[in-house]
């Protein structure tokens, strides 16, 4: 009897898991069909307020692009110094 029941509760648990799989499998569809349509209606307005984002979306990635290249180029200037140095002392 009591092996019967750790078998029912152990089988209940799988479905659980499964439906719970089957339940986030189908949400992401919708939230990935909703994201979608969306984009699309975003893309298709054009108007003034909807520029003006865009604009500052891209005037912002520029910026962001710029301080990554200056972040990198000063990386390099310093890691050249210390190796630089590093020889020196050796």
């Amino acid at each position: 009897m009591l092996e019967k029941n750790l078998q029912d509760i152990l089988n209940a648990g799988i479905g659980l898991l499964k439906a719970g799989e089957e339940n986030f499998q189908t949400a992401l569809k919708n939230v990935e069909k909703v994201f979608n349509e969306l984009k699309t209606k975003g893309a298709s307005d054009s108007s003034e307020s909807a520029l003006k984002i865009r604009e500052v979306l891209e005037n912002t990635i520029r910026g962001v692009k710029d301080v990554q290249s200056k972040a990198e180029s000063n990386f390099s200037m310093i890691l050249a110094e210390a190796q630089k140095n590093y020889a020196q002392v050796l």
